[in-house]
């Protein structure tokens, strides 16, 4: 398509490192890692750092992640949230697409709460923008003993350690 942006060369997908997000050593990653970055601001105005913080920490930037709960690639889309990102099942596979599905759900999320600084709104990208609503109005509870409530309360401290690293790095 014309309006399609230049994508970096495929790098060859390799097994999983396991759930745990390790970062994802392919001599290729940066390739990801410039994508995510690159889209995010020109395509989404997201913060670059932040953008690949999250991905980071969904994937280590792994193509072949596979979390916990079974959610793959990069940017760990649900099915569902695929699905209302316009992509398909297939398309969770695919690295890039699997990132274009990402920023367009950040992107989504800086505009349905935009009174919200990002420590609060990637909670929205772990548990869901319907979710995180029902969790603003209080009909959500989330109990930091269960294990699921706590990853998704931890979420943001975990993105901000990967983004400390990433701003050190620079």
């Amino acid at each position: 398509m014309a309006n399609e942006p230049q994508r970096a060369p495929q790098p060859t997908p390799q097994p999983s490192s396991g759930p745990a997000p390790a970062a994802y050593k392919e001599p290729n990653t940066a390739d990801y890692r410039a994508y995510a970055r690159t889209q995010g601001e020109q395509r989404y105005q997201l913060p670059p750092d932040l953008v690949e913080a999250v991905f980071e920490q969904e994937s280590g930037f792994n193509p072949t992640a596979l979390s916990a709960t079974k959610v793959p690639g990069i940017a760990q889309l649900t099915k569902a949230t695929a699905q209302d990102e316009g992509l398909t099942d297939a398309d969770r596979r695919d690295p890039w697409r699997s990132m274009d599905g990402g920023l367009a759900r950040l992107a989504r999320i800086d505009r349905e709460f935009p009174d919200l600084k990002w420590g609060q709104k990637i909670i929205a990208y772990n548990m869901g923008i319907d979710g995180y609503k029902k969790y603003l109005d209080g009909a959500l509870k989330l109990d930091p003993k269960k294990k699921r409530d706590k990853e998704i309360l931890d979420f943001p401290t975990r993105v901000q350690g990967r983004l400390e690293k990433i701003v050190a790095k620079r």
